[in-house]
């Protein structure tokens, strides 16, 4: 095993195929395109293939892969036409398949554009054609090798056994439970053994792997190797060099225009020149940009320096022969003088009628009157009289983004884009910025480009200046309340509103804090005053009237509804007794007013009775609490009788029922027996009056009887105190 997996059977790697196979190496080339043809499809018509979506996007063009095999030489003197490129059915990004041949020789691109073929990158060369390509190690992808191995490839690591995907990715293929050696999965390593995991040299000590060396760049049977990093460019010799899979740079391709750092770049091919003006010259330096234009010793012609002589000038090409410079800076054919010629001009006499001549860019002269007479011209001279509307070399603005150059012939020349503004007072390119542009001067105020290309004194922004711009809706650190209240919201450094924070109960306005003790309109008790949630906060808005009234949490004030303790059901059984007093007991669990005591009565009774309230003395009645008015008979059903007493307030516990009968010897109360409660019976005490303590056997000298196994008919009506 090596860091990249080996291949046990005799067939040629993806690696191999993937190049110009020669002919004796097809069959093995298909024997291993076969299988992997057969998992494609499979995978397409929905079989169970490796799904690598968990490393890797799984929307990514088709890198063509190992499939693809290796552009010829052929094909690399044959570009492949721009329009072969399709985008992915996934992702849109450019993929080349086999495409058609690379022999489209007229097909123009852009310098320096780049695109795949295969595993192939071809470039675009400072001709506008496509130039000899470069193989990828593993894949290409939209014009660049990327990817980290070979499609197919198996090696180990620490988790497990790794392969290599479609796109040139590791991916895991199994997880091991012991460890990985030769690209499977073993229970412990070959003792003493050396090979590579995770890319790095190890040797198996005590059954498992121990790493003896980092590996920079690769590893292979166990020991470090290579000079760069796969699938990275550098520019060595003036080539750009791509790093193989075997971490060596290879030969490199000639770009364009220039190899700067690690890729081609650049506007022109060092070295080279051009002319901007007829006298002026820009040299393309190392950086494979155009220089700072320089004057030519005579004229700028083609793309050069050249010619014999300064355009305009003159010379005697012998005493009556005169010659003057062309405009490529080439002497001209000599002319005859009239007389003689001195110093470059012809002197003496002339003819009337004799041709003008230039005797300088600027000068012309003219026979008149058998002499030559010489005017200077406004512009220059050329073809041997004065032309041209502006002065070579010259400047000036055509609009305010452009200027122009007047040539050797006077005229104005091509015009050339402003970077930023055409100055008018110097009639060049210049200013700081394009006007119109703004910048921000600091986080909270903007600067405006000028007309004259000048930056503008900085003015404030309503909120924050980014992204060379006032922008924003609100000033960082501010806060406001929103959704009603119920959240908040606070201005980022960019001057836009965040996200809402959710308050636990209410948004302050004056603040815009979260705050408050409830939300909603809901209600809730004190004592009994009702409050209500008011903006956030809990008012109060009404106190209930007790007892009558208690204030129920979350409704607010609630008719206190009385209710009965005792025996309050019309029973079947009668009975009566000869005694004075009765005394039935009660219990109660919750503090309440007294409002009335009551008896269930039978049709036409012919009795009377009072009632009162004793407390429990030892499970006998004692101290007297309430009291009803005189003896009334009652009708047939229930009868309260009013105590004397208003708010007659009772604790929770023990209190005894006390009847005292009108007539005795009659009917005294109605009862069942099928379940029994507490009675007290005592006679021979007049009812009249009730005593404020319930009479015992020492005021009477007859005790009490407690009678059990019946339920007399008196209850106690009563309400809940708050």
């Amino acid at each position: 095993m090596h860091g990249f997996g080996r291949t046990p059977t005799p067939l040629l790697s993806s690696k191999e195929c993937g190049n110009q196979p020669r002919m004796r190496d097809v069959a093995r080339c298909m024997r291993w395109i076969a299988p992997v043809l057969a998992l494609l499809l499979l995978g397409a018509c929905g079989s169970d293939r490796p799904d690598f979506s968990d490393s890797k996007d799984a929307n990514r063009a088709d890198p063509g892969g190992e499939l693809a095999p290796g552009p010829t030489l052929s094909d690399a003197a044959s570009p492949v036409p721009a329009n072969q490129d399709t985008p992915s059915a996934a992702t849109g990004r450019s993929q080349s398949g086999d495409g058609p041949s690379l022999g489209a020789m007229g097909e123009r691109c852009s310098p320096n554009a780049s695109r795949c073929q295969g595993r192939a990158v071809l470039r675009c060369n400072a001709d506008g054609a496509w130039d000899v390509p470069a193989t990828c190690p593993f894949v290409c992808v939209d014009g660049e090798c990327t990817g980290a191995c070979s499609p197919g490839e198996r090696r180990c690591a620490t988790q497990g056994v790794m392969e290599c995907d479609e796109f040139g990715e590791w991916a895991l293929a199994e997880a091991c439970s012991g460890t990985c050696e030769d690209a499977e999965c073993m229970s412990s390593c070959t003792e003493g053994k050396s090979d590579c995991v995770d890319g790095d040299a190890v040797t198996c000590e005590a059954g498992a792997w121990t790493v003896t060396e980092p590996c920079a760049f690769l590893c292979e049977d166990g020991l470090c190797a290579g000079e760069c990093a796969p699938n990275s460019t550098s520019c060595v010799n003036g080539l750009l060099a791509t790093c193989g899979a075997d971490a060596q740079f290879d030969e490199g391709v000639a770009c364009p225009f220039a190899c700067v750092g690690d890729s081609c770049g650049g506007e022109c091919a060092p070295g080279t020149s051009r002319c901007q003006t007829g006298t002026n010259q820009q040299v393309c330096g190392e950086d494979a940009m155009w220089g700072d234009a320089s004057n030519c010793p005579f004229a700028c012609v083609g793309d050069s320096c050249g010619g014999e002589c300064v355009p305009g000038e003159s010379r005697c090409s012998n005493e009556t022969m005169a010659q003057l410079c062309g405009p490529s800076g080439i002497w001209g054919t000599p002319s005859a003088c009239q007389e003689i010629c001195s110093d470059g001009e012809c002197v003496g006499g002339c003819v009337d009628g004799s041709p003008a001549q230039c005797t300088s860019s600027t000068e012309l002269r003219s026979c008149t009157s058998g002499q030559w007479q010489t005017q200077k011209c406004e512009f220059v001279c050329t073809d041997n009289t004065c032309s041209g509307v502006c002065m070579p070399g010259a400047t000036r603005c055509k609009d305010g983004q452009t200027q122009q150059t007047c040539s050797a012939t006077g005229v104005w020349g091509t015009d050339l884009a402003c970077q930023n503004v055409c100055v008018a007072s110097t009639g060049t390119c210049g200013g700081q910025c394009k006007p119109g542009a703004t910048r921000c001067a600091d986080g909270t105020s903007q600067q405006t480009c000028s007309a004259a290309g000048e930056w503008g004194a900085a003015s404030a922004c309503e909120y924050v200046c980014a992204g060379n711009a006032c922008s924003g809706v609100c000033d960082p650190g501010d806060a406001r309340c929103v959704n009603d209240n119920s959240g908040r919201e606070v201005c980022s450094s960019s001057g836009q509103w965040g996200s809402t924070q959710n308050c636990q109960f209410v948004c302050i306005d004056s603040s815009a804090t979260c705050g408050g003790e409830c939300k909603g309109t809901g209600k809730t008790c004190d004592d009994q005053k009702v409050l209500t949630c008011q903006s956030g906060f809990w008012a109060e808005t009404q106190t209930c009237d007790a007892p009558e009234y208690l204030c129920v949490e979350g409704q607010g004030c609630d008719f206190n509804e009385p209710y009965y303790v005792g025996y309050y059901d019309a029973f079947s059984k009668e009975g009566g007794v000869a005694k004075e007093f009765t005394a039935l007991k009660v219990t109660l669990s919750e503090r309440v007013e007294l409002t009335s005591i009551g008896i269930v009565g039978p049709s036409g009774a012919t009795y009377g009775a009072a009632f009162a309230l004793y407390d429990d003395d030892a499970g006998y009645p004692g101290n007297l609490r309430a009291s009803t008015g005189a003896q009334k008979r009652p009708v047939n059903g229930r009868r309260q009788y009013d105590v004397v007493l208003d708010d007659v307030y009772l604790n929770p516990g023990t209190y005894w029922i006390v009847a005292s009968w009108e007539n005795y010897g009659q009917l005294a109360y109605m009862y069942e027996s099928a379940s029994g409660a507490t009675v007290w019976e005592l006679q021979g005490i007049s009812g009249s009056l009730w005593p404020s303590v319930f009479p015992d056997e020492a005021a009477n000298g007859t005790g009490p009887t407690a009678v059990t196994g019946i339920k007399p008919n008196f209850y106690i009506e009563v309400r809940t105190l708050p």
